[in-house]
């Protein structure tokens, strides 16, 4: 698939660069079994992505390639970020049934992050934990937000406290506690 460049900027047309997006959202939904409207996020930031880098490599001719090896890894990223999703959420079932909980685990496409359903629940969840989260320590606070929001490593982590694997585990371990104490005080599952 060879796409036209336009004559003044060297960068895709409109009409081009809506049949790419078409096209990758296309493949996103058949190939990677992707909802339409997280395909269409993924598509996006993969061509921003590919702006981003497409300086690097002077040869046109590489960027059709390289645009669709940023979109492959997109499309694999949020695969594996729902699996790990679904075990945690599985994890939560068992973990819960295994307490004698009341809570009602359903889990449906929804709670998959698909559907009108789906958004409510996360929305919920996501304001006690919020709240949750607003009562921790500040150190706590500031490593869940390294954590999630940068995503920051266990190695870098460790660089930027200055600290070592075991006092880092600990610190980590004795913040989940705190945050799930009080998700329970407030019945939302970690």
């Amino acid at each position: 698939m060879k796409a036209e460049r336009s004559d003044d900027d060297g960068v895709l047309g409109r009409g081009e660069t809506a049949r790419l997006e078409s096209t990758l959202i296309y493949l996103a939904r058949r190939k990677f079994q992707i909802p339409r409207d997280v395909a269409i996020d993924i598509v996006q930031s993969a061509i921003l992505t590919f702006l981003q880098v497409k300086s690097r490599y002077p040869k046109p001719d590489e960027h059709f390639p390289i645009l669709i090896g940023i979109f492959r890894n997109k499309c694999r990223e949020h695969i594996e970020v729902s699996v790990r999703a679904g075990r945690r959420l599985d994890t939560l079932k068992n973990t819960a049934e295994s307490r004698g909980s009341d809570i009602a685990f359903v889990r449906t496409e929804a709670t998959m992050g698909g559907g009108v359903l789906g958004e409510i629940v996360d929305q919920e969840e996501g304001r006690r934990i919020l709240a949750a989260l607003a009562t921790l320590r500040p150190q706590a606070r500031e490593m869940f937000h390294l954590i999630t929001v940068e995503r920051l490593s266990r190695k870098e982590l460790m660089q930027r406290f200055g600290l070592n694997k075991n006092t880092l585990d600990s610190r980590l371990h004795t913040y989940r506690k705190e945050l799930q104490k009080l998700l329970d005080r407030r019945g939302a599952p970690v």
